[in-house]
């Protein structure tokens, strides 16, 4: 009988410690679980920011030759007024020569962005400015023209072309402009001496001979 009640009283605390071993885990479990996921949701977090890209800091840092090269930040303005962020596309320039202030593609640059801007006299300030540099810089000198004619200042915008038709003679479109600020400024003869020396290079330029008739009945009622 004592046997069997110690046997008994075996076989219980078995029961409990079975018991105790089917409840413990499964608490234990649950909390080594949510440590894992946050340890889990901790290391995914620090891949994530890892793989997030450089800072600005360090975009600076890995692009030196950028900003120490005027040409590849006149090529960064270039972008930026492309998507219509002037301002950031002034500032980059003015970086630009900050480093080279005779870096004449710079203020022609700016002279771009500022008559795209309708901003004509920082323009021509910057039209002016890369030809002063560069006095044989005949982008500048037709962005300058430009800024002329649409200010109604014609005899200046021609006095800019006639000096890039020195170095660009056989160029049909140089004449083409020469030809219609002669119109506008009423100089007709001179005027149809252009479209001719547009048609003599371009024979096909359809719009040279269709103006040029313009032209040749605006003499006859002279």
């Amino acid at each position: 009988m004592l046997r069997m009640r110690l046997e008994t009283g075996r076989s219980n605390r078995r029961k409990q410690g079975n018991s105790m071993l089917l409840t413990l885990p499964p608490r234990i479990l649950l909390r080594d679980r949510f440590k894992l996921f946050y340890l889990s949701l901790a290391l995914l977090c620090l891949f994530l920011n890892g793989c997030d890209g450089p800072t600005k800091e360090e975009n600076v840092k890995s692009s030196p030759s950028q900003a120490s090269d005027p040409a590849e930040l006149v090529k960064s303005a270039v972008n930026k007024q492309e998507t219509g962020a002037y301002d950031e596309a002034i500032n980059i320039l003015n970086q630009a020569l900050e480093i080279n202030a005779q870096f004449a593609p710079a203020n022609y640059q700016k002279g771009l962005i500022y008559e795209e801007w309708d901003k004509r006299e920082e323009a021509l300030k910057e039209y002016k400015k890369a030809i002063e540099i560069d006095p044989a810089y005949d982008d500048a000198r037709l962005g300058l023209a430009s800024v002329y004619g649409k200010s109604v200042l014609n005899d200046l915008a021609v006095e800019q072309l006639l000096k890039v038709a020195e170095t660009r003679k056989d160029d049909p479109e140089i004449h083409f402009k020469i030809a219609l600020e002669y119109w506008y400024l009423q100089d007709i003869p001179k005027s149809a001496n252009h479209y001719v020396r547009v048609i003599e290079i371009a024979p096909e330029h359809l719009q040279a001979h269709l103006n040029l008739i313009s032209v040749y009945e605006r003499m006859k009622n002279w």
